[in-house]
């Protein structure tokens, strides 16, 4: 099987892309974009990720890593947690969501904006400040 897409992971946005006659083709986003943000939102009816996700941001971002208290059905930076127990709680969910169901999300989003083939395998990178228990947790997520 022969690798042609890859997968990059940052920590606050990801994207697509492979190699076409030898010159790079990053695969655009549903809003036009090289890049999602990692981001995603917990509804009722399902899972948003990405830009759509991100727009529904609370407009007092910084309270929530501050007050512990603070309930938000929108994730975002969870590659920090990624190799860890810690779960995500959303009010809009019967259960929590691990750091890697969170990035597996993200990395189905991807896969959705390559609309002439099917993606079989991908080589996925993460940032170089990564921790093995974290590199794992991406491996699972894929």
């Amino acid at each position: 099987m022969k690798v042609r897409f890859g997968i990059y992971i940052g920590t606050s946005s990801a994207s697509i892309a492979k190699m076409e006659a030898g010159e790079v083709r990053i695969y655009r986003t549903d809003t036009q974009r090289d890049s999602i943000p990692l981001c995603v939102m917990v509804t009722k009816k399902g899972l948003i990720v990405g830009d759509k996700a991100h727009s529904q941001l609370p407009k007092d971002k910084k309270k929530a890593f501050i007050d512990q208290s603070f309930q938000t059905n929108v994730f975002i930076e969870f590659t920090r947690t990624l190799g860890t127990d810690i779960r995500f709680s959303s009010s809009n969910a019967t259960r929590c969501f691990s750091s890697e169901e969170l990035l597996a999300e993200i990395i189905k989003i991807l896969i959705s904006f390559v609309d002439d083939e099917n993606v079989e395998a991908a080589i996925i990178t993460v940032p170089a400040s990564f921790e093995m228990n974290q590199i794992n947790a991406v491996k699972k997520a894929g």
